[in-house]
């Protein structure tokens, strides 16, 4: 998540000449291996007739009879958007407290 808002925040294009871009690259490379592992375990199981409908976004595109990209490229967006979300939003929320602080004193006081 480094990379990723170090090329949002220095507004770097997605060229794999910045080691940013390559850490992006090297991770998708890596999720995409487990990706392929949880998909892989998640068609044996219906096979057998186990796990057919759990619920989860996994079940959900393979009902959808999705392309397999377009599932790779949803299952990368819910990891990323579930760590980057909190991770981004904690960060920001230091950030704001820092510079405000009346709003941090107050938040101090009310948790005392």
């Amino acid at each position: 998540s480094n990379a990723v808002g170090e090329c949002v925040v220095f507004g770097l294009p997605l060229w794999n000449i910045f080691p940013q871009v390559k850490t992006m690259t090297a991770f998708r490379k890596e999720l995409r291996v487990d990706y392929d592992m949880a998909m892989t375990k998640r068609r044996e199981e219906n096979a057998r007739g186990e796990n057919l409908d759990t619920g989860d976004c996994l079940s959900a595109m393979l009902n959808d009879n999705m392309s397999e990209e377009d599932m790779f490229d949803h299952f990368v967006t819910l990891i990323s958007a579930g760590h980057d979300t909190t991770a981004y939003f904690s960060s920001y929320l230091c950030y704001l407290l820092a510079k405000h602080q009346s709003v941090q004193d107050k938040l101090r006081t009310e948790i005392q």
